[in-house]
């Protein structure tokens, strides 16, 4: 499943992957560091090795969870290389690659594929604001250059740019532009994704992100969930889609609505930050967050463990 083919063109095969990578539940787990900025690499392969256990569909490693946007060219190298070897072919990995210049960007392209990732999710990180002609020639020239399939992350909230239906349906006529990653939407959902569904599902896959708001994009017909707490806790997440899949919403609703204490302090705290707290009272890792970002305080950390407790994921 993990082919390191050359990465020189596009081709029919790696498109043809798309609908097999970009589906179901795709876990994101967080990148576990060292003081010294290190990737643990042992760690990472102990948070790793329940998600494939749970059987989520894939795992999407160096996401915003996976710290990405803080780390080298090298740590980020080695987070795939741990990635791709753990799953050894189980299940698709997916590489995040969203850095500041085009030049980089192409680079962790070009890497990710080499090192054998199944699909490429790519976010038009700016400090300058992106104009649509700048994310549009962006992605056709990471594109041009890469034969795994491409998803579109459209995250605005930290980006600043969201991606219209027409510049999403121009994309989508690239062979390689196979998916979008899109936020889940705060009210009608159903709506909402049924429209977008219509203008570009035939040539996107589209999969949502919001563990709080994500079910009822699922319900609605969605066929991915990019989750941040599968990436800590794949069980009970792939209990909830399992119930999806088998159009039993009820028990999906009851499993994701047990979740509220979890819900409310991921919007306090940020889930990045909860997942890394998470990750450290399940004992997998006592990850550290790059600087400048800092550990929750005692009272923070205290909340997020009731949260759990109360959620009953601990």
């Amino acid at each position: 499943m993990n082919r390191a083919r050359s990465p020189d063109t596009p081709d029919q095969e790696a498109t043809g992957d798309a609908t097999r990578v970009f589906q179901g539940l795709i876990a994101f787990p967080i990148t576990p560091l060292y003081n010294a900025g290190r990737v643990d690499t042992d760690a990472f392969a102990a948070i790793l090795e329940p998600l494939l256990q749970a059987g989520v569909d894939g795992i999407g490693v160096l996401g915003s969870t996976g710290s990405y946007a803080y780390l080298d060219a090298a740590q980020r190298e080695r987070v795939i290389e741990t990635a791709v070897a753990h799953a050894n072919g189980r299940i698709p990995i997916i590489a995040g690659i969203g850095a500041l210049t085009q030049a980089d960007v192409q680079y962790h392209a070009q890497k990710a594929c080499a090192l054998g990732v199944d699909g490429l999710l790519l976010a038009p990180v700016s400090y300058i604001p992106l104009r649509e002609v700048e994310v549009e020639r962006l992605f056709v020239a990471v594109a041009d250059g890469v034969d795994r399939p491409i998803c579109i992350y459209n995250n605005p909230g930290t980006t600043r740019f969201d991606f219209s239906a027409t510049l999403l349906a121009r994309l989508a006529e690239h062979p390689t532009i196979a998916a979008l990653k899109q936020p889940a939407p705060l009210h009608e959902a159903q709506a909402s994704h049924l429209a977008l569904t219509n203008r570009i599902g035939d040539r996107l896959q589209i999969g949502y992100s919001g563990d709080e708001l994500a079910l009822n994009t699922l319900v609605a017909g969605a066929r991915a969930w990019y989750s941040v707490m599968a990436g800590v806790f794949p069980g009970a997440f792939r209990r909830i889609m399992q119930a999806i899949e088998q159009a039993d919403y009820a028990s999906a609703r009851s499993c994701h609505a047990r979740m509220q204490p979890l819900w409310d302090v991921c919007r306090a705290y940020a889930s990045y930050r909860v997942a890394h707290e998470a990750i450290r009272l399940i004992e997998r890792a006592e990850p550290v967050m790059p600087a400048p970002l800092q550990p929750l305080s005692t009272n923070e950390r205290e909340s997020v463990r009731r949260a759990l407790v109360a959620s009953q994921l601990i």
